[in-house]
């Protein structure tokens, strides 16, 4: 079955709202900002007799076959209301296709053009430097709305320096890699070419090469669930260093220490840059008695720095920073073993570590 069929029935399963509609007029947006169902398709005048599903919403005229929006039903006294899982797109037609009124029924809905949306823009990458060793594991595109999901490894791209695009440099998933919001797509380079000895790596060698200069190209057209698209190419060019095969060691990170009764920041710098979305969740601040404190983490330019600013002013005593060792560096090193490395018992342990540093403030 279809994974989008079995969403939409397992919403139905869960929430069942019968309903059978007498007419088209009966159909309408709910468009007011400040009502309780705005966004919703509202259903009003129906029963509740026949245990079918009230109504199916498609974003086209639909064939034999095609799955309707995914999306929740709510009811009140009153109506019935179809919240779609992403907001409907604003100028576009919807049809409904009723439970009655004729099984083969189609019913147009029009979605007006309230505000003027923006093209999606990307605007960032991580790693942000430009140079990345010839073993990078995984890059990061942060857009400023919701992408459209299953079509983002159309517009991605690796151009090695002779203009030549390269050959599937990128993993497979099957899925695309989205944060909740839809907004940051995590890429991996393919490891089974990074790691030396797999068969991948030894039929077409790593992906990126040793002393290479390259581009990182997301073409226009990529589209954001608005159905705007992308007007112009993002082109990142970086260049590659040796293969990264140390692991990241916090005893040769530098702390600049702030002073007790100040908002100043602690200050954490690296000898090399670490993996960006792994540093917003894996170091935080402890006091003496356990507690984890409230603050503001900012990380510095080419990732290579990690500032945290307390919410009230540091009182004297001694604090504990503390990193957890799947903190990755470029390579997806971490701190407890390399990502090129043969799988040892302890590789294979799931428990998260942590590593602390001391610090006093006076």
């Amino acid at each position: 079955m279809d994974s989008r069929w079995a969403f939409f029935l397992l919403i139905l399963h869960c929430s069942p709202i019968v309903a059978t509609a007498q007419n088209a007029s009966h159909f309408q947006l709910v468009s007011e900002e400040s009502a309780p169902y705005y966004g919703t398709i509202k259903l009003t005048d129906y029963t509740t007799e026949a245990e079918e599903t009230p109504f199916l919403v498609f974003p086209r005229p639909p064939q034999k076959g095609d799955p309707p929006m995914l999306g929740t039903f709510e009811s009140n006294d009153s109506a019935v209301y179809f919240r779609p899982r992403f907001p409907f797109i604003q100028g576009r037609t919807y049809w409904i296709k009723p439970a009655t009124i004729g099984r083969d029924s189609l019913i147009p809905l029009n979605i007006p053009q309230q505000i003027k949306l923006e093209a999606p823009q990307l605007v960032s990458i991580y790693p942000s430097g430009d140079s990345w060793p010839a073993n990078q594991l995984k890059f990061y595109l942060h857009f400023d709305q919701p992408m459209e999901v299953g079509k983002a490894m159309e517009y991605i791209e690796i151009v090695d320096e002779d203009g030549e695009k390269v050959k599937a440099p990128f993993l497979d998933m099957g899925q695309e890699l989205w944060d909740a919001n839809q907004e940051q797509l995590t890429i991996w380079f393919d490891p089974g070419r990074i790691k030396t000895g797999l068969i991948p790596n030894r039929q077409y060698g790593p992906p990126l090469e040793e002393g290479k200069k390259y581009q990182l190209r997301i073409k226009r057209g990529f589209r954001s669930i608005t159905g705007l698209e992308m007007e112009r190419d993002r082109i990142k060019p970086f260049q590659t260093s040796s293969s990264d095969r140390v692991q990241p060691d916090p005893a040769t990170w530098e702390l600049a220490i702030p002073s007790a009764d100040t908002q100043d920041p602690l200050v954490v710098r690296f000898p090399e840059p670490l993996d960006y979305a792994l540093l917003k969740t894996s170091i935080w601040i402890e006091d003496r008695q356990g507690n984890k404190l409230a603050g503001t983490a900012t990380i510095g330019g080419n990732e290579a720095s990690y500032s945290w600013m307390p919410l009230s002013a540091w009182a004297t005593g001694t604090y504990q920073l503390h990193i957890a060792t799947d903190l990755e560096d470029l390579a997806g090193n971490n701190l407890e073993r390399m990502f090129d490395a043969a799988l040892s018992k302890d590789a294979a342990s799931s428990k998260s570590v942590v590593t602390d540093i001391q610090f006093v403030l006076k």
